[in-house]
């Protein structure tokens, strides 16, 4: 027993927001993004003693095309990230941003001052654990402090600065934040299944193999959050369980984090005869309520307090818990 792995190989059983697809539709960004440039245009007027819907037909268009620009950049980039990854999304509204403020006839610069500004404070705002409303707001606020500093109105900046706001970091961020817990979703649904049992063969693992590193990618690729094949002659083999547990190992759109939430992967690196660990789906991590999902003493999948258990059933001596989000890109 002690060269293999209790969770993949053994018999003895150790258990003591929406579907992705139905993500915001296009024309609903056009329409948001057109309601905002008339919101700004607007207010632009009052502040000029303008009729209030002056210029809303114009407002309305170069503001659906904002929004789309703002979604498009969101969608290159994904969730928030680390400061690099942040910066070149700032430079990206920026540049995006000043382009349409060109097109219109303004500045360049008031346009990029409004894109950059704002998206680098929608970046700290969700670096800080901000909603997606404090991300819209200060995206806004960021926009308008953009504009006037580069001498454009306070107002058209700021209705440049909550599309980046809504439609890049808000939106990207809530749609990352319901794939994980589709994961979760999808991962739950497998409670009880035999279909990665120790014993069975498993599309290209073979009977009597292990398999949780199997069915977490599984679950991972019907939830749309593929981590990759990597290992294999052909490249067609998931990651192993001490991939995802080695910290210093990239699994592309998954961020080693500190503490686990619903829809994280969890994994330890042991060296097993027959396995290089043991790896699993967080299902909860309410104070009173924790669980993972993953096969379960290789005769079927199962709620365990693996990744929040010491217990050496769970975590042999010297092994640690690593912990997986997946961030989208």
């Amino acid at each position: 027993m002690g060269n293999m792995s209790p969770y993949c190989a053994l018999n003895n059983n150790p258990v003591s927001y929406s579907d992705p697809e139905e993500d915001l539709p296009f024309l609903a960004v056009l329409a948001i993004g057109a309601a905002t440039g008339i919101l700004s245009n607007g207010l632009v007027n009052i502040s000029s003693d303008r009729s209030f819907f002056d210029g809303a037909g114009k407002a309305a268009l170069w503001g659906g095309i904002g929004a789309a620009a703002s979604a498009g950049v969101g969608a290159v980039f994904g969730a928030s990230g680390a400061f690099g990854h942040e910066f070149l999304r700032a430079g990206a509204h920026a540049v995006t941003q000043g382009g349409i403020a060109v097109a219109q006839g303004g500045s360049f610069w008031q346009g990029a001052a409004s894109g950059g500004i704002g998206s680098g404070i929608s970046s700290g705002i969700a670096a800080l654990g901000g909603t997606a409303g404090h991300q819209i707001v200060g995206g806004g606020l960021g926009g308008g402090i953009g504009s006037s500093m580069n001498g454009g109105n306070f107002w058209q900046g700021f209705g440049q600065g909550i599309a980046v706001g809504a439609f890049n970091h808000a939106l990207q961020n809530g749609l990352i934040y319901r794939m994980r817990n589709q994961i979760a979703e999808n991962v739950e649904a497998e409670i009880g299944s035999k279909e990665w049992n120790y014993d069975i063969e498993k599309d290209n693992f073979d009977a009597n193999t292990n398999k949780c590193n199997k069915f977490v990618y599984d679950i991972l690729l019907q939830s749309g959050a593929d981590p990759g094949t990597p290992n294999g002659f052909f490249g067609d083999n998931p990651p192993t369980a001490g991939q995802w547990a080695d910290p210093n190992y990239k699994i592309q759109g998954w961020k080693v984090v500190g503490k686990p939430s619903r829809g994280d992967v969890v994994a330890y690196q042991y060296n097993y005869s027959d396995a290089t660990g043991h790896v699993a789906i967080i299902g909860a991590n309410a104070r009173a309520f924790r669980y993972s999902v993953g096969t379960s003493g290789g005769v079927t999948i199962a709620k365990t307090l693996f990744g929040f258990s010491t217990n050496t059933k769970f975590l042999p001596t010297g092994a640690n818990y690593v912990y997986r989000r997946y961030t989208g890109k």
